[in-house]
């Protein structure tokens, strides 16, 4: 779980929600301020032709004269000489006009807002996950998959939308209050201090009572939606082992209380902005009969008539205006709650550069079977090389030197935990060595990946399908364009999944999700026939003929052993049924290669490896 916090204060959590955007993103952002000081004046010319109209309908009622006030004004717009009706008209028209005009292009720009800032957000998401995908695979799995595609979906969208969105609505309005505010100071400064005090008051003191509770509500929002899909992945991936212990009521039990939690928590979360709406409704009425009663008892009729006209137009600008302030800055700190675990992955990786690629649908496509060039050389070496995870484990990886030559079957064995799989995953590239060096065709791993798609292929252990056809579980991540039906096939052959499977149309068998209507050997199977695609030049397999039996193991094993000297084969194996041919056995016991040479040379060297052939009747 994602225990770092960020500071509370509104500053620092809208400028590390900035910082993740572009100057020009934020250029952007100013330019839309100064957008809604515009609007800002076409509100204050609104509120000021509705005191006019307010003015003339007291004045015409006494049958008396406006203004020098007035009379300035009408004649500054031409509206001197007109008929009483012609000038209220005239008024009301333009009021209108300049409040319905302002809520259109205001709508506008908060949809066209919304729009940027969704795509900016599936922007930043790209970039987080190309930075992600550079760490190595063992700080990748520091966080479940559950908690990175929240950071990636929703604590993105909370920074984006939630944060950014209504940092921008909250400033642009806050714009709209003070040029509404120090237009009508002029026009009526007693009206303008009263009511621009008032619902500011009443606005602040609504931020102050809601906004610990918005801040804690969205992180218990985040947390408990982590804590729901972890328990419901939990449940459908370890299904059998939780039904034969009669334990799937436990976690229907836990999977309702933990989803009541998120119900609770959104719904509290959609409530708080709505007091500030039902609060500030009620101040309008109270402040109009105040404001009514205070001008009543100081000035004359026509004067109190007028001022209150003024103010309810005001009221009628200010209330929504401080109503939306209230509710932005409550949804900023509620979204800051939910965007906490994005801000710290982001803070963790802000070292780490994006790496431009040509994106898969805009570079142009070649089937991956055909990415073969004749400069790769499938020579692997290791010089003194170290790494350590940082953990409390009791060695440190080191190898000296480890030459692997072209077209070679080399077998890594070695007790569990012993740094076998720590040297595959050098190997592979999906970590790096603190010292030293590796080379691939004299390009360290990563490198070579990526300058030649496909050149090596890999077999975990453990096979994970998709949702998909068979040609999509074998292709992986290949488009329909680029599929090359006869390899599949090929490797279909190969690896005898296609006979296995017992349909129709192979091709085309719908695989279920996590593979369920597979059996671990098909699944293996399915893992060989997907390292295979590619014509790898380089092929690792992490005990990749465990879930086989005997038969179906001296098939595979025979197909291995014909990519030999066209294929530098790694095998990572317990099975020693499955090494004893290979041409180099390398053992590897805490973190060092104990011996070296062919099966029996080994055999010869380490009491314990001679203990498991003898066991094993080899």
């Amino acid at each position: 779980m994602f225990n770092g916090r960020k500071n509370d204060k509104p500053g620092n959590i809208v400028s590390q929600s900035l910082s993740v955007f572009s100057r020009r993103d934020k250029k952007l952002g100013i330019g839309i301020v100064l957008v809604n000081v515009i609007l800002g004046i076409m509100d204050l010319f609104g509120v000021i032709a509705i005191g006019l109209v307010g003015s003339l309908a007291v004045f015409g009622i006494s049958s008396g004269k406006t203004n020098q006030a007035v009379e300035n004004f009408f004649a500054q717009f031409g509206l001197i000489g007109l008929s009483f009706q012609a000038q209220a008209g005239i008024l009301t028209l333009a009021a209108s006009t300049l409040f319905i005009g302002r809520t259109v292009i205001s709508m506008l720009i908060s949809r066209r807002i919304l729009h940027f800032l969704s795509r900016r957000a599936a922007l930043i998401s790209s970039e987080l996950l190309n930075k992600l995908l550079q760490l190595p695979i063992y700080k990748i799995q520091r966080r479940s998959t559950i908690e990175m595609i929240y950071v990636i979906e929703h604590g993105i969208s909370a920074i984006a939308l939630g944060v950014v969105g209504s940092t921008l609505i909250l400033m642009s309005d806050s714009v709209l209050l003070i040029v509404v505010f120090f237009g009508l100071l002029i026009v009526n400064p007693s009206v303008a201090l009263i009511t621009f005090f008032a619902f500011t008051l009443i606005g602040v003191m609504l931020f102050l009572s809601t906004q610990k509770r918005a801040r804690k509500i969205g992180l218990e929002n985040a947390e408990f939606t982590i804590v729901s899909h972890n328990l419901i992945f939990e449940l459908f991936d370890n299904y059998r082992e939780i039904y034969i212990k009669n334990k799937t009521q436990f976690y229907e039990g836990k999977i309702f209380e933990s989803r009541k939690n998120v119900a609770s928590s959104i719904a509290e979360q959609q409530f708080l902005p709505t007091i500030g709406k039902y609060v500030i409704e009620s101040s309008v009425i109270l402040l109009g009969v105040l404001v009514s009663a205070f001008q009543f008892l100081v000035y004359d009729a026509l004067t109190a008539i007028s001022s209150l006209a003024i103010f309810l137009a005001a009221g009628s600008r200010f209330a929504p205006l401080v109503m939306r302030i209230q509710q932005n800055a409550i949804q900023i700190k509620s979204s800051s709650g939910l965007a906490n675990p994005a801000l710290i992955v982001i803070d963790e990786l802000s070292n780490i550069k994006v790496v431009l690629r040509k994106h898969a649908l805009n570079a142009p496509q070649s089937k991956e079977t055909n990415l073969r060039t004749d400069e790769f050389t499938a020579r692997i070496s290791l010089k003194n090389v170290e790494f350590s995870y940082n953990t409390e484990q009791d060695w440190n990886l080191q190898i000296a030197q480890l030459e692997i030559n072209e077209g070679c079957q080399v077998a890594i064995v070695g007790p569990s935990g012993g740094g076998k799989s720590t040297l595959a995953d050098l190997i592979l590239g999906v970590i790096e060595p603190d010292k030293g060096e590796i080379k691939i065709s004299d390009l360290p791993p990563r490198e070579a990946i990526q300058k030649w798609p496909g050149i090596m292929g890999y077999v975990p252990q453990n096979i994970t399908a998709f949702k998909g056809t068979l040609i999509e579980n074998v292709t992986l991540g290949a488009t329909s364009d680029e599929v090359d039906i006869q390899r599949v096939n090929e490797v279909l052959n190969l690896s005898q999944l296609n006979t296995n499977l017992h349909s129709n149309d192979p091709l085309n068998f719908e695989i279920t999700d996590r593979g369920s209507n597979l059996s671990g050997g098909q699944l293996q199977r399915l893992g060989i026939a997907r390292a295979l695609y590619s014509n790898p030049k380089v092929i690792l397999l992490d005990e990749a003929t465990s879930a086989l039996d005997g038969q179906t193991e001296a098939a595979i094993s025979e197909t291995i052993n014909l990519l030999k000297g066209n294929v530098t084969v790694l095998m990572i194996a317990h099975r020693l049924s499955s090494v004893r041919n290979a041409d180099k056995v390398i053992y590897v016991d805490k973190g060092r290669i104990q011996a070296s040479g062919t099966f029996t040379e080994v055999r010869n060297s380490v009491p314990n490896f001679e203990i498991q052939a003898s066991l094993m009747g080899l």
